[in-house]
C-alpha cells in the first residue's frame, strides 16, 4: 500500500480510500492554520482554495470508484450549508453578551423572559442596537468573529461524515 499525497493537491488522479482520508486530513489541518493565522480578506480567498482541494480529493476518489464527478456537489453543498449555519450560530452566541449589555443599558429587565422577548421585537431597540454595534466596531467585530471556528468545525464534520460514504465506494460491476 502506497500513499500518494498528490491526489489531494493535484486533480486528475485516482485516490484510494487511504489517499482520500490523508488528503482530507491535510486539507483540514491547512484550513485550521488558515483560520488561525490569515487576516479576514486573505482567509476568504484561501477558503476558496480549500474548497478547490476538497473538491479535487472527492473527484479523485470518485474517479477511482468509477463514479460521476458530479457527486462532489453533495459534500461541498452540505458542508457549505453546515458552515453557514455553524457560522450564524457562532456569531449569534458571540453577539448575545453585547446585546444583553445594550438592553440592560436601555433599562430592559434581562432577567424577565417576557421583557427580553418584547425588547427583541421592538424595532426601535433593534435599530438602536445596530447603531450601538457600529459605534463599537472593535467589540462587534470580535463578537462576529466568534462564528469562525464553529463554521469550520461544522463544515469538516459534514465532509468527514460523508467521507465514510466516499471512502467505501467501490467500482460498479460492468
Amino acid at each position: 500500500m502506497t500513499i500518494d499525497l498528490k491526489t489531494a493537491f493535484w486533480p486528475a488522479h485516482r485516490a484510494t480510500s487511504d489517499d482520500f482520508w490523508l488528503a482530507l486530513g491535510v486539507i483540514a489541518l491547512i484550513d485550521a492554520v488558515r483560520l488561525s493565522l490569515a487576516p479576514s480578506g486573505l482567509a476568504l480567498f484561501l477558503w476558496l482554495v480549500i474548497v478547490f482541494f476538497v473538491a479535487a480529493a472527492h473527484i479523485n476518489r470518485l474517479r477511482d470508484a468509477g463514479r460521476q464527478a458530479a457527486l462532489v456537489i453533495v459534500p461541498l453543498g452540505l458542508g457549505t450549508a453546515a458552515k453557514v449555519i455553524g457560522g450564524f450560530l457562532g456569531m449569534a452566541t458571540g453577539l448575545m453578551p453585547m446585546l444583553i449589555d445594550y438592553l440592560e443599558g436601555e433599562g430592559v429587565d434581562v432577567q424577565s423572559q417576557e421583557a427580553l422577548q418584547s425588547a427583541m421585537q421592538d424595532e426601535a431597540l433593534m435599530e438602536g442596537f445596530q447603531r450601538f454595534m457600529l459605534a463599537n466596531e472593535a467589540q462587534a467585530a470580535q463578537a462576529l468573529s466568534a462564528g469562525a471556528w464553529p463554521s469550520m468545525i461544522a463544515f469538516w464534520a459534514v465532509v468527514f461524515a460523508l467521507g465514510f460514504w466516499f471512502a467505501r465506494m467501490r467500482p460498479r460491476a460492468a
